[in-house]
């Protein structure tokens, strides 16, 4: 048995509104999910396989993911592993680089810099500063179920990221695809 299981069923309709489509704006998803517990590795899952067997992806290091009027949510590990890299204390790191959230109860976001561009607190010269230990919302991206449809991977790619069926990326793989996928799925169910 594996430790947790997403299934993903997405619906049959996708609704895209102004508010979602702009960059890193909360993004509401419209998958179902249903978390299972086992404890055997896991085999992929022909749903997340099927939702990104056609995608392309490569990141081109251009930072829009990191940039614009958008939320990053930090739950507590988040926050003590970011912490510890930085070698602040704590209650330091949750003071100078997090904000309550208004969307999660008792959930906190990642500052952003006051720039026009909004930009992540720790972005800098378009790379992340605390890439080995970013959260689970910036690994997973951009497998996230609310991308997975058509309509918004189309949008992400034409508004946010120039790395969405970018011309010179490489067939993806899906079994890393799927597994960022499902765990993007489990964290944002978990999130709410």
């Amino acid at each position: 048995m594996c430790s947790s299981s997403v299934v993903l069923q997405t619906t049959a309709q996708t609704r895209i509104s102004p508010q979602s489509c702009t960059p890193h704006a909360a993004r509401r998803s419209h998958t179902r999910l249903e978390v299972h517990d086992c404890s055997s590795p896991k085999p992929v899952n022909r749903s997340a396989a099927a939702l990104v067997a056609n995608k392309r992806f490569k990141c081109t290091e251009c930072g829009k993911c990191c940039t614009g009027n958008g939320e990053v949510f930090v739950n507590m590990a988040e926050c003590s592993a970011i912490a510890s890299h930085l070698q602040v204390p704590l209650d330091h790191f949750l003071n100078t680089y997090c904000k309550q959230s208004a969307n999660t109860l008792g959930g906190r976001q990642l500052k952003s810099k006051d720039t026009l561009d909004k930009d992540c607190i720790f972005l800098e010269e378009k790379l992340c500063t605390i890439y080995q230990v970013r959260p689970v919302q910036c690994s997973t991206y951009p497998w996230w179920p609310s991308l997975m449809d058509p309509v918004s991977w189309g949008i992400e790619g034409a508004e946010v990221c120039e790395g969405f069926d970018h011309e010179d990326a490489d067939v993806v793989d899906v079994q890393h695809a799927s597994e960022q996928l499902l765990k993007a799925a489990e964290y944002f169910a978990n999130r709410l």
